[in-house]
């Protein structure tokens, strides 16, 4: 299948329901946005996508944002930072990285993440029953 050229490949990834494989990529136009006009910081964390989409602590559908009712959100708690090397430790103490995903062609594609603060279930951002419509998979 030939693959957009807006689009860059990430990974293979959990389908929303948490039950199937998919492709996801990320949307080549935010990272050039990302890159020309910051911040860098949200750039270097997109080292962290591929894990919150292959091995997710939640997923979330119904973005409870203006236009983003069909998006899904992947949430995990990272085991370790993948630019580092040595024994795994967690990147951020008490933080979920999320990955904010629309469906695309051949795939999912992430349009956003960002680091939340984690609530009391592991790999959750707080104040998750309000931001999603329904949490739609999740691991334990």
């Amino acid at each position: 299948m030939a693959m957009p050229a807006d689009q860059l490949p990430v990974c293979e990834g959990k389908t929303p329901d948490g039950q199937g494989k998919c492709q996801f990529y990320v949307d080549r136009f935010v990272l050039d946005t990302i890159a020309d006009d910051g911040p860098a910081w949200k750039l270097e964390d997109a080292r962290f996508i591929a894990e919150a989409v292959s091995d997710p602590d939640a997923i979330f559908e119904g973005l409870e944002r203006l236009e983003m009712e069909e998006a899904v959100a992947y949430s995990v708690r990272p085991t370790r930072d993948p630019d580092e090397e040595g024994e795994p430790a967690l990147p951020r103490y008490g933080q979920a990285f999320v990955a904010y995903v629309r469906q695309g062609v051949g795939g999912y594609v992430v349009f956003d993440w960002e680091w939340r603060e984690e609530d009391d279930e592991p790999g959750h951002p707080t104040g998750w029953e309000g931001d999603f419509t329904r949490r739609t998979w999740n691991k334990t």
